[in-house]
């Protein structure tokens, strides 16, 4: 095995380890050692045409860092703090505070994920479908998080990402959106990632 491969296979098992035993997690049922609950919403949403019609916004963002653990209607949620490069839907901008379903249970010792989704990791960029929930700002889950990854060292277009393709075909089929087709006429092109 190579040493860089071997170092992070322990890096993973000690840290799995780790949490094992500060969150009193019982042994592995999932990969990592860390119980996994899924759970199932109505807002989970995977056709982006829906996301597009249910969304107040539509953003580009990257996640700056994860702000916190909490509930949100009961449920575990994760706090973020996004940087919105680009709004496709709505008027956000800058940073923003935003809150997704899903996180650890520490009262029982879980991670509680919605099906089909993942947490939003620091430093990754995403296309984000967000709805306002007493002022909270709710990432619909499953289609409305697709992370946007580009090759290192190479900055791509924002429209050449099927998801942002296939988002701005969605909003364009409910009602165009102001603010993106000022950008698209003036630059010829959405602004680059990187």
């Amino acid at each position: 095995m190579h040493p860089v491969a071997c170092r992070t296979t322990v890096a993973i098992a000690a840290a799995s380890a780790i949490a094992a035993g500060i969150y009193g997690l019982a042994p592995a049922s999932v990969a990592g050692g860390v119980t996994v609950k899924e759970l199932a919403t109505p807002l989970a949403i995977a056709d982006t045409s829906q996301v597009a019609e249910t969304a107040d916004a539509v953003v580009i963002a990257r996640v700056e860092t994860v702000t916190g653990q909490g509930t949100h209607g009961g449920l575990p949620a994760t706090r973020a703090r996004v940087h919105v490069g680009q709004t496709l839907k709505g008027t956000l901008g800058g940073r923003v505070e935003v809150t997704q379903l899903g996180g650890l249970d520490e009262g029982r010792g879980r991670l509680v994920l919605v099906r089909d989704d993942t947490l939003l990791r620091p430093g990754q960029t995403y296309l984000l479908g967000l709805v306002e929930r007493d002022g909270v700002k709710l990432v619909i889950p499953v289609g409305g998080d697709r992370p946007l990854t580009s090759s290192p060292g190479q900055s791509t277009p924002w429209t050449d990402y099927p998801a942002v393709a296939s988002m701005l075909t969605a909003l364009e089929a409910i009602a165009p959106s102001p603010g993106w087709e000022d950008v698209l006429q003036a630059h010829g092109s959405l602004p680059r990632l990187g």
